[in-house]
C-alpha cells in the first residue's frame, strides 16, 4: 500500500506523518494533502501554543493582568488537557510550574541544541528521589469555560503545555486523518497509530520505526477518544481547533 511519510521540525522535537493512500473510490483527499494539511497544523498548533514565542495566544494568556481571560478554542483544549493530565496523575503532571522550570535554566527553547551524552547527564544529574506534586496544587485554581470562551486563574499563574502537549498535537492530527486506511502519527515520542490497515504485527503492519522510544498502540477504528499518552481528552472535536 503506497503512503505519504514526512518528517519536520516542530514544537522542539521532530514529527513524523506516515498516511495510506486512500482507495480509487473514497472522497478523502490525497495522503500528500491529508500529510501538508496536519504539517500546517501542527506548525500553527506550536505557533499557538509555545511559550518560547513571545507572540503566541499562550503567552498572551500568561501575560493578561485580569483573572478571566478570553481564550481561543484552541487554548482552552489545551488548558483543559493539562489540567486533566494533572487530576490523572494528582499532580505529579503540573501544567503551572513555570516558574520552577525558568528557575533551572528551561528559558528558552533547546530546538537544535545537541544534548549530553546520557551517562554524562545523569552522573551531573542531582540525586535521585520519588516525584512528588507542589503542595499547593495551584493547577485546582485553572478553569475552563467553553460557554463563555474563556480561561480562569489567579493573575500571574503561567501554564504551560509541555507535559500534554505534543501528545494533545497527536490526538488532534488523529482526527484530522480519520478515514484513511491507516496512519503513524509520532510528535516527539507522543504516537499515534490508526486505520483498519494499520494492525500491528500483520502481513501489511505499519512500522513505526522512528528515533525515539518505539511505542504504538493499534487502534480499530479510530476512535478519538482513544488516550495518546498520559491522558485522554474529550471526545468531541470543536471542528474551530481542527
Amino acid at each position: 500500500m503506497e503512503e505519504q511519510d514526512l518528517t519536520f521540525d516542530a514544537m522542539g522535537s521532530h514529527v513524523r506523518l506516515l498516511v495510506g493512500e486512500p482507495g480509487p473510490d473514497s472522497a478523502l483527499r490525497p495522503a500528500a494533502e491529508a500529510v501538508g494539511g496536519a504539517r500546517a497544523f501542527v506548525e500553527e498548533y506550536d505557533a499557538a501554543l509555545s511559550r518560547f514565542q513571545p507572540q503566541s495566544a499562550i503567552c498572551a494568556l500568561n501575560d493578561d493582568p485580569r483573572e478571566v481571560v478570553p481564550a481561543s478554542p484552541l487554548v482552552r483544549r489545551a488548558v483543559r488537557a493539562g489540567i486533566e493530565a494533572a487530576e490523572l496523575s494528582d499532580g505529579l503532571v503540573d501544567p503551572t510550574l513555570v516558574g520552577e522550570i525558568e528557575d533551572v535554566g528551561y528559558v528558552t527553547s533547546r530546538a537544535g541544541l545537541a544534548g549530553e551524552p546520557l551517562p554524562e547527564a545523569l552522573a551531573a544529574a542531582p540525586p535521585r528521589q520519588p516525584a512528588h506534586p507542589r503542595a499547593d496544587r495551584r493547577w485546582r485554581e485553572m478553569a475552563v469555560d467553553d460557554e463563555a470562551g474563556t480561561v480562569t486563574r489567579p493573575p500571574g499563574l503561567r501554564f504551560d503545555t509541555g507535559g500534554t502537549g505534543k501528545g494533545l498535537a497527536a490526538d488532534l492530527i488523529a482526527a484530522r486523518l480519520r478515514g484513511y486506511p491507516r496512519y503513524v502519527i509520532d510528535c516527539g515520542g507522543d504516537i499515534r497509530i490508526g486505520g483498519a490497515g494499520a494492525l500491528v504485527g500483520g502481513d501489511d503492519a505499519v512500522q513505526a520505526d522512528d528515533r525515539h522510544d518505539r511505542a504504538a498502540a493499534a487502534e480499530r477504528p479510530c476512535d478519538p477518544a482513544q488516550k495518546s499518552g498520559v491522558f485522554r481528552h474529550q471526545a468531541t472535536l470543536d471542528p474551530a481547533v481542527m
